[in-house]
């Protein structure tokens, strides 16, 4: 799922959110392009018939960049055929574990308070999950006037130089630092876990 701002952009990285690994092992994981629908995603409605369809097979496993407007309870999505307007740690879970099971899995959630987002129930050994924000903190430069938020903007200048998840990370969390200061902006404070299975994965392509 994404903001129309980033979802494009996205789609150009070498990066997929659902059939990605050809190997057993999760340090040779080789990532396929993302698809434009895959990018779009913003229907919790919807997000049931993609776990559906994109249960990942042996040896494979996913990735899920979400970017939205966010609040201390989860993300908004931008359609809902379901009633509900938020995407909660409870829903990712499940959708997670509908489509990956135990996979390797890297999660981005990319919006305010998106640290909401990272507790026991929807991390474990084989994830990697980033977030643009810790729980009681906003993430800035989602505003008229600007093609990306902060961090999205930071992920894509980023994820070209960068080598492992974790080199990624330290690399947006500095980046977004030096735009917050900027601005003189409070600190959104990008948070991080990565499972002990996936230390020190590379990222697409940097095998």
């Amino acid at each position: 799922m994404g903001i129309h701002n980033g979802a494009c952009s996205l789609v150009r990285l070498p990066i997929a959110v659902a059939r990605s690994v050809r190997s057993g092992a999760p340090a040779a994981m080789a990532f396929h392009r993302l698809s434009p629908r895959a990018a779009s995603l913003g229907d919790r409605g919807e997000s049931g018939r993609v776990t559906s369809t994109w249960k990942v097979a042996t040896g494979e496993g996913c990735l899920l960049y979400a970017t939205s407007h966010g609040t201390i309870h989860g993300i908004w999505v931008a359609r809902d055929s379901d009633g509900g307007r938020i995407l909660k740690p409870t829903s990712l879970k499940t959708m997670l574990a509908a489509a990956c099971g135990d996979a390797p899995t890297v999660v981005v959630m990319s919006g305010c308070h998106t640290g909401t987002f990272l507790h026991k129930d929807t991390v474990g050994p084989n994830t990697i999950m980033l977030t643009a924000a810790d729980t009681y903190q906003k993430s800035f430069g989602c505003r008229a006037g600007r093609r990306y938020t902060y961090y999205d903007a930071c992920f894509l200048q980023e994820f070209p130089r960068a080598t492992t998840w974790q080199d990624l990370y330290r690399r947006v969390s500095g980046c977004v630092d030096v735009e917050e200061r900027s601005l003189r902006e409070q600190s959104s404070s990008p948070q991080a876990f990565f499972g002990r299975q996936m230390k020190d994965l590379p990222l697409p392509g940097k095998n």
